[in-house]
């Protein structure tokens, strides 16, 4: 069972991603800007362009099955989950670390 002293800083995130393992379960959090966007027109050439609304930082965390590595397994083996780049986000990923099984 992952518990939230497993993980480390939240700072830590701010550069780098974390990787770790509870049995068969892998599991990666990371830092990730989550991008709003609308579609727009571009009155000069008028094409249409997505513009960036807002940026949000979030926390990523992904799960898969060993013993592989994250680069080397499919996405399509990948489970991710978003929440908010807070200490609350990070109690949050826990708790969905230890509730989701592997598919």
């Amino acid at each position: 069972m992952i518990q939230r002293k497993d993980l480390l800083a939240l700072n830590f995130y701010k550069k780098l991603p974390f990787h770790g393992s509870d049995g068969e379960k892998r599991y990666r959090v990371e830092k990730f800007v989550q991008k709003v966007t609308e579609t727009v027109k571009n009155e000069e050439t008028g094409e249409e362009e997505e513009k960036v609304l807002e940026e949000i930082n979030c926390l990523k965390a992904t799960i898969w099955p060993g013993p592989f590595n994250f680069d080397t397994t499919p996405d399509k083996k990948k489970t991710t989950h978003l929440e908010e780049f807070s200490e609350a986000g990070m109690e949050a990923i826990v708790e969905w670390l230890n509730a989701t099984p592997l598919e």
